[in-house]
């Protein structure tokens, strides 16, 4: 791995390049960082390195020891002093060391004139890396032509900033992996000990920090219960259209966040939550949200949708939204959308159902709804478990929130089929009297408003 991180160093072409290393705890990442850090201060008058961390006490907590490990036998010439004044270790020949946290919005502390060599320990926990990476670092090198080294454990979910990162750095060759059977100074006993502590072999804290499995951690997923093979399962093919059931729409509202629609149904024989469609908007006005929900209500439910299941008629779409009453409002003043506000009310509880009905097989996802599918798979609740974390890509998971509103209103107790088939009527078959008498809408209706008389 050393030898790999100097050859990458040394090659002209990977100048603005980064590199990263998929480790596993307890392998030396710390140590590995330090020392090419030092290294190359050392064997580079006038440099500066850049070495940051998520937060300020990982810096003094793991950073300054193995710095120290490091320079255990340094000849006192050429040890480098350490100045709290800017957080860095300077070297006799002009080289320094800048030490940053970046965690808890102090991205913009890791700020420099330049960089000929960047290390972001543990860069699959910052909070930011994304702004930190293309914002701060990257400018950097722009005089120096340096490089950037991440050192880290795979992260709690593979939504995380970190994975395009990591994408890119492995397609160009730039990746080392190392787990917990590459790791030459545990014992076997103290291995053995060490996955016990984590849950055993299988569990997604063992395999994600020992075996660098780029897993979902258990103890945040929103959804544990949505997992790959779950999610090929579920989506293994395009779901029927509605024939006699309800359509539905549920929509969680956004702006800066990801405003996200799904439009489906609950299938009654199969017993299923069915989603034939997502609509994902970004910084929407209410006429493109109305425009989008109108033209896929009626690329799924409309005439041509119903010549196409062989049906004449087909139920009006009910529509559920967040509680964004002006928007409510305007859908249906201006574009005749009308939206039910749902309620919000125990959130966990409601996760709960979701995760329930996922674990019983009681969903059938379009594989077009990629990102509903993504973030059921991959979404985390925040550190504090108070709302749901955030991602770069996904926002705030709001396609899980639109999912818990869909699940959460459906009507599943209703049989929706009729007594007989629509070409059974009193003209060409004999129907018992009282028997699946069919009523008009008007009479279907009156009767749902005031009852039907005994």
């Amino acid at each position: 791995m050393y030898e790999r991180i100097c050859a990458f160093l040394d090659d002209p072409a990977t100048r603005y390049e980064q590199f990263y290393l998929d480790i596993c705890r307890q392998y030396g990442k710390t140590f590995i960082g330090v020392l090419v850090a030092i290294e190359h201060a050392m064997c580079n008058p006038g440099s500066r390195v850049l070495y940051t961390s998520a937060t300020r006490s990982g810096l003094w907590q793991f950073v300054q020891p193995n710095v120290a490990a490091v320079l255990a036998d340094c000849p006192p010439e050429q040890e480098p002093h350490w100045s709290t004044l800017d957080s860095a270790y300077h070297f006799a020949n002009g080289a320094q060391i800048h030490l940053a946290g970046v965690n808890n919005g102090h991205e913009n502390d890791a700020r420099g004139p330049s960089a000929d060599l960047i290390v972001n320990e543990e860069a699959a926990f910052v909070d930011r890396l994304d702004y930190l990476v293309t914002s701060v670092e990257l400018p950097m090198l722009t005089t120096t032509g340096g490089r950037i080294l991440h050192i880290t454990t795979p992260p709690e979910t593979p939504a995380h900033e970190v994975t395009p990162i990591m994408e890119r750095c492995r397609t160009r060759g730039n990746y080392v992996r190392r787990t917990i059977e590459d790791n030459r100074h545990l014992s076997d006993g103290a291995k053995t000990k060490l996955i016990g502590e984590m849950g055993g072999r299988e569990s997604t804290k063992a395999r994600r920090e020992l075996w660098c499995e780029w897993v979902v951690d258990e103890s945040r997923a929103i959804c544990p219960e949505y997992t790959q093979a779950v999610d090929d399962l579920l989506a293994a093919s395009e779901p029927p259209a509605p024939t006699y059931e309800q359509p539905v729409v549920a929509m969680d509202v956004g702006f800066e966040d990801w405003h996200h629609i799904l439009f489906g149904y609950y299938h009654f024989k199969l017993a299923k939550r069915v989603v034939q469609a997502e609509v994902r908007l970004q910084r929407a006005t209410t006429d493109k949200i109305a425009a989008a929900v109108a033209d896929t209500e009626e690329k799924l439910w409309g005439p041509a949708a119903r010549k196409a299941a062989g049906l004449r008629e087909l139920k009006p779409a009910v529509r559920w939204s967040d509680t964004d009453l002006r928007l409510i409002a305007d859908l249906d003043q201006l574009h005749r959308l009308g939206f039910n506000p749902t309620e919000k009310d125990d959130k966990e509880a409601q996760v709960n159902a979701l995760r329930i009905s996922v674990r019983n097989h009681g969903w059938w996802i379009s594989p077009s709804c990629t990102a509903l599918r993504r973030q059921l798979r991959l979404g985390v609740w925040n550190k504090q478990r108070t709302e749901f974390d955030r991602s770069k890509e996904d926002g705030h998971f709001d396609a899980v929130d639109a999912a818990i509103y869909f699940h959460r209103n459906l009507d599943t107790w209703s049989n929706p089929y009729p007594a007989f088939p629509e070409d059974v009527i009193p003209f060409t078959h004999h129907i018992p009297w009282g028997k699946g008498e069919r009523k008009s809408e008007t009479a279907q209706a009156f009767e749902q408003a005031f009852g039907r008389r005994r």
